[in-house]
């Protein structure tokens, strides 16, 4: 009997080992949650309060819509600028709404909202569609100095730190300063190059390409890249007085853009898009979330960072081709072959 009564200890004391084994994993990887499109949201922005400076004008435009599984589909304003917003490329949301930043002024596109911060340092956009945005601000002189908005992709929704769809999203916008006694040079260069990512299609690439050179977000010089110089350009002796920034004239079809600056050189990358297969909202009954989805998860911090662009994205939920689902099927085995071993333990004895 006493033997009995320690294997009976030894095996609730196991079991409570595998429920507090099995507690450490978030309840919210096996959660998945659907958005309610048929929601409005809002954005409140915060922007210098610790300098305490208020007026300034900052401007939202509607760059993709949001599915009810939390995938971006570009609005037709920007689809034509042929770039990708997904939990996959978080890490580039900065440089994508630097380059968009590019198309707007470009293009003169105007702006979905425009809201100026109140004596309390904040600009509410209300009442809005949900979708993916682009938050764009004016540049603030203060004494001899700058204050100059950097553009972000914000989204709304975003998920809360319980994992719930929070419609209406609170961050703060991020600057650059720049102190006009720093002594500048006269001139600058700007160099591009061509970066083309297409293996196994290089028959679909373009024999060139048009880049333009834009001066304070004007088409100031428009260059034609191609093999013959190499995929690259530099401009040389130019007025330091102006923003110059580089941008795609026409995107080809069936591939991607995106742009990134290091020192004086753009590197524009042309991605080859491959064709894929995609699941009807029609073909989805009882809004269950069709196999092989991925639910794109907002950490509650909407607005990256310089230093941590990562810090978007909670990586809790499992990455593609991760498993989660063995995890209780293993625990699960475990005491049951323990419950036999303990068993046959007490039948030896």
């Amino acid at each position: 009997m006493i033997k009995i009564r320690k294997n009976i200890k030894k095996f609730i004391f196991t079991l409570m080992f595998m429920a507090l084994l099995l507690s450490m994993f978030p309840s919210n990887t096996f959660a998945r949650t659907t958005v309610d499109i048929s929601k409005k949201g809002s954005i409140k922005l915060e922007y210098l309060r610790n300098n305490r400076v208020s007026g300034v004008n900052f401007r939202i435009y509607k760059v993709a819509d949001i599915t009810k599984y939390a995938e971006f589909k570009l609005t037709d304003r920007f689809k034509d600028y042929h770039v990708v917003v997904s939990k996959d490329n978080a890490k580039n949301w900065l440089s994508i709404a630097d380059m968009l930043n590019s198309y707007v002024q470009r293009d003169s596109l105007v702006a979905d909202k425009a809201v100026t911060t109140d004596k309390t340092y904040i600009a509410n956009f209300e009442d809005l569609d949900l979708g993916l945005y682009l938050v764009l601000g004016d540049t603030t002189i203060v004494g001899n100095g700058k204050y100059i908005p950097i553009p972000f992709l914000i989204s709304v929704p975003s998920l809360d730190e319980n994992k719930q769809w929070k419609y209406d999203v609170e961050t703060f916008a991020k600057y650059i300063y720049d102190d006009s006694h720093k002594p500048t040079p006269d001139y600058v260069d700007r160099k591009v190059i061509k970066v083309w990512e297409d293996a196994g299609h290089e028959d679909e690439r373009p024999s060139s390409i048009e880049v333009q050179l834009l001066r304070n977000g004007k088409p100031y010089s428009t260059v034609e890249l191609s093999e013959k110089n190499d995929w690259k350009y530099r401009w040389n002796n130019l007025s330091a007085d102006f923003t110059w920034k580089v941008v795609e004239k026409n995107t080809p079809e069936k591939y991607t853009v995106d742009v990134t600056k290091t020192g004086i050189t753009f590197k524009m990358v042309n991605a080859y898009i491959v064709p894929a297969t995609t699941v009807s909202e029609d073909d989805i009954v009882d809004d269950d979330i069709p196999e092989g989805k991925t639910l794109v998860e907002f950490s509650s911090v909407t607005a990256p960072t310089l230093v941590d662009e990562a810090s978007i994205f909670d990586d809790e939920l499992p990455q593609t081709g991760m498993l989660w689902w063995p995890v209780p099927v293993l625990l699960c085995a475990g005491i049951i072959m323990i419950i036999i071993g303990l068993s046959q333990k007490s039948k030896a004895e």
